[in-house]
């Protein structure tokens, strides 16, 4: 039997982008999560979700974005959420309002560079960063 969901992480320089195709549902929400918690280490500036081949996302799914957004966040570090326009979740991204509290973007170059930014801004930006030993913490 195939499983609901299919994860495939990889790292590009010091962010994290998880690839997850399939549903996501009450049967593997939790699953998900803590695989998605324990792959985000200290070492990174946090996740970058690409939803774009995901199907089907219930009300555990969407609680399960807003809570690892809220665990990550605690721990200085972000998730950014890819859903393209044409993805079929992206309604219910936007209708539950995971959009306001999680990042999202079209196309995961697009939420790496803004995870970059955000987490490691230039000198000067008004974003705050997750690294004390920064000069310009």
């Amino acid at each position: 039997m195939k499983p609901l969901a299919q994860l495939d992480v990889e790292r590009v320089q010091d962010a994290l982008v998880v690839h997850l195709e399939g549903e996501i549902d009450i049967s593997n929400a939790a699953e998900l999560g803590a695989a998605l918690e324990a792959a985000a280490t200290s070492d990174t500036l946090g996740i970058v979700l690409d939803l774009s081949h995901t199907s089907y996302i219930d009300s555990a799914g969407v609680h399960l974005l807003f809570r690892l957004g809220g665990r990550l966040t605690r721990r200085r570090q972000q998730l950014r959420i890819v859903v393209p326009a044409e993805s079929p979740i992206k309604k219910v991204i936007k209708l539950t309002g995971v959009g306001w509290t999680v990042p999202h973007d079209d196309s995961v170059d697009e939420a790496v560079r803004g995870l970059r930014a955000e987490v490691r801004p230039v000198p000067g930006s008004d974003s705050w960063n997750s690294d004390p030993n920064a000069e310009w913490w």
